[in-house]
């Protein structure tokens, strides 16, 4: 069915609320996507999967159901409607629907030539430890760093990880001792804890320094802030396959860094002693 023009700009507009965080317009401009496409045959997969991503943003778990089945009555054949169907089952706490859904995503992607994501097998490792089945749980969860080392294995480290232990700790030099965070958009959950960690960071860490990798999402009058709270602000893009979570173990990379620590912006500095630590 040819797609009208009209159409494919409501698509586009969509995605430009969600991207600019705009979930609530993005929800209910996807919506009319859906219910025009419908109406004339016009809908795609993509039509139901990506009003079902944001409806599981928003915690819309049931609207969410409804949607991917609707989506796979139309689209039988999609592996990525089952997973992701599969996923918002495990979100309303049913494991056993969850494997169903999984398994039957397994099923098309290899009928198709092609292997199962990832994502499929870290929610059936969930799913049957949910159920107390932990032998299927280690194998679905095997399957799943398997298939992320496939994926990501394959290309460019972002960084050096060095076999041999951290160098000693200098309480005395915090611009080595670094606590790293990556950034990205301007949602006030990240913006308000971080600007927070860097008030409490002397009475917490004293001997540490904290570091924001970021890209070009985030409002240049926040990233002063940052900076005249003491923060070292450093633009970073995001590596196209690895995604903007992984800008924080850019650290890894830059030269003179010696401890570090690697959280979300979310979190409180109290809790960076859990931090992955490397050179």
């Amino acid at each position: 069915m040819p797609q009208s023009p009209l159409l494919d700009a409501l698509r586009r507009h969509a995605r430009a609320q969600y991207a600019a965080g705009a979930l609530a317009d993005a929800l209910e401009v996807q919506q009319q996507v859906l219910d025009a496409a419908r109406a004339t045959g016009a809908d795609t997969a993509d039509d139901y999967l990506f009003l079902g991503l944001m409806l599981h943003a928003a915690g819309r778990l049931d609207a969410g159901i409804a949607t991917l089945r609707a989506g796979i009555e139309r689209f039988p054949a999609n592996a990525a409607m089952q997973e992701n169907l599969g996923v918002f089952l495990l979100g309303r706490n049913e494991p056993a629907a969850a494997i169903a859904a999984c398994q039957r995503a397994q099923s098309l992607s290899f009928q198709s030539g092609g292997a199962a994501s990832a994502n499929v097998f870290d929610c059936l490792a969930d799913a049957f430890n949910r159920l107390g089945d932990q032998e299927a749980a280690i194998d679905a969860g095997k399957s799943a760093l398997e298939a992320k080392d496939r994926l990501f294995g394959a290309g460019v480290p972002m960084a050096h990880v060095p076999d041999s232990p951290p160098p000693p700790f200098n309480p005395h030099n915090p611009a080595k001792n670094v606590i790293a965070y990556c950034l990205w958009g301007d949602a006030p959950r990240y913006r308000v804890p971080l600007l927070e960690n860097a008030r409490i960071l002397p009475h917490l860490f004293p001997g540490w320094s904290l570091r924001v990798y970021h890209d070009a999402t985030v409002d240049a009058a926040y990233l002063e802030a940052l900076r005249q709270a003491g923060v070292d602000v450093r633009p970073h893009p995001p590596r196209r396959r690895a995604g903007p979570s992984a800008l924080a173990v850019a650290v890894r990379g830059d030269r003179g860094s010696g401890c570090t620590a690697v959280s979300d912006p979310g979190r409180g500095c109290a809790a960076q002693r859990e931090g992955t630590r490397g050179r």
